[in-house]
């Protein structure tokens, strides 16, 4: 019998449950956006994000990506042939001097178990703990990842692995059925063509 040869771009995933078929992979070029639009959107989903991105919206935000690099940055999730799931993380400067290390960790519900989707989370951290190892020491640095305020499974494992709320968004919604009414300006205020 043979021994299964490991893909050339598999990465072994430190704490990865023992699940038939689970491999982990390094994102090469243009992966079939179509399919990862799919993955997100399930995934945010399961976690009663209202945020829809298309297919064309990752193939622009992968043609602009700044700090993050799709070959180590980046990972998809297969089970056999099947993609279930992706990581991303990237850093950013902010302009108080402060630099944010952000994840992503996108699962599809039905591949939620064993403790997987942790497991990405985890590995995320240690490839932004490198990341942040290459920086400046006399900087604030903070781990960050984006979760709504409604309680759902993503929120849950981001507090459970030591995150905790620091900012609040709101996502406001109007009605167009009815006429947005004219306001008049405040007193020296007035708007011009850009």
């Amino acid at each position: 019998m043979k021994r299964a040869q490991m893909r050339e771009d598999s990465v072994k995933i430190a704490g990865a449950p023992s699940i038939s078929g689970l491999s982990f992979r390094r994102v090469r070029g243009k992966p079939d956006f179509k399919v990862l639009a799919t993955v997100i959107q399930r995934s945010r989903d399961a976690d009663l994000i209202e945020f829809v991105e298309t297919p064309q919206d990752l193939s622009e935000d992968f043609d602009h990506l700044q700090n993050c690099r799709p070959e180590s940055d980046m990972l998809y999730v297969y089970v056999g042939n099947k993609l279930v799931g992706f990581c991303r993380c990237e850093w950013h400067s902010r302009a108080d001097g402060a630099r944010t290390y952000e994840q992503n960790a996108y699962l599809i519900p039905e591949w939620r178990i064993k403790s997987l989707r942790r497991a990405m989370v985890r590995y995320n951290d240690r490839r932004l703990r490198q990341i942040a190892r290459s920086h400046p020491r006399n900087c604030l640095k903070v781990f960050e990842a984006r979760a709504n305020a409604a309680r759902n499974p993503w929120k849950s494992l981001l507090l459970s692995e030591g995150y905790k709320p620091y900012r609040h968004n709101l996502q406001m919604i109007r009605s167009t059925a009815r006429r947005i009414p004219d306001i008049p300006l405040p007193e020296g205020l007035e708007i011009r063509p850009y």
